[in-house]
């Protein structure tokens, strides 16, 4: 089960680090049907499931990518292969009542989250939202040092695009978000070249030191600590 906000108490991901490691992984092992979605949003965010100018690839970016291995959905169970999104977005789905977290009124329909404003701070299923929502929920790491195999790692968007996203009303100008590997110092992350290299073939999920993109800003924790000591 993912985690979700019941009566002010937050509650956390029912599943271990090593199965989130192991799903991001799944599609780590899958990248020559994935395409980092450079062009509009994932179908997480409402936008297309594949993209059509490449081979009908898999859209997928960083906040995507660790949603699925939240919910410890593996690619060959993904919408990526089955080409249906309803299992995923049922009002039974566990990310149902994270993605509710992004509507102020917390009653929203599958409408209101497609309909919802992306460019407010609070939108979940982007890093900036769910960097704002660890934060706010206490799940926030004192220390990057703190860090474990399947925490998140948040990051500031670079200093080419900064001033946009903080105009643009991303939460601390939050663009990228990966999942901390079994080495601790390697993250399992959906990550694109630069938006001229849009054509380019790459590997959109990749594992990589975690200080190409920087030191994080967020580090956080959202599997229960009680469950894996």
């Amino acid at each position: 089960m993912y985690y979700h906000e019941a009566h002010n108490r937050t509650m956390y991901y029912n599943g271990n680090m090593n199965a989130i490691i192991k799903t991001a992984i799944s599609y780590l092992n899958n990248n020559d049907r994935l395409i980092y979605s450079y062009r509009g949003n994932t179908f997480l965010q409402g936008g297309e499931l594949y993209d059509t100018e490449h081979d009908c690839r898999g859209r997928i970016d960083c906040s995507t990518l660790v949603h699925l291995a939240l919910l410890g959905i593996e690619y060959d169970d993904s919408p990526y292969v089955s080409g249906d999104i309803s299992r995923f977005f049922d009002t039974e789905c566990p990310w149902y009542d994270i993605a509710r977290l992004a509507i102020s009124s917390g009653k929203a329909t599958i409408g209101d989250v497609f309909a919802h404003n992306s460019a407010r701070d609070d939108d979940i299923r982007r890093a900036y939202g769910l960097a704002k929502y660890c934060r706010e929920s206490g799940l926030e790491l004192k220390s990057f040092s703190e860090r474990r195999p399947g925490d998140l790692v948040f990051f500031e968007a670079p200093l080419s695009v900064y001033e946009e996203y903080r105009k643009y009303g991303a939460y601390m100008a939050i663009s990228h978000v990966g999942i901390v590997a079994e080495d601790i110092d390697l993250m399992i992350n959906a990550t694109g070249r630069s938006r001229q290299d849009y054509n380019a073939q790459h590997d959109p999920v990749r594992l990589m030191p975690i200080s190409e993109k920087g030191k994080p800003v967020i580090t956080a924790r959202l599997v229960n600590q009680k469950q894996e000591d």
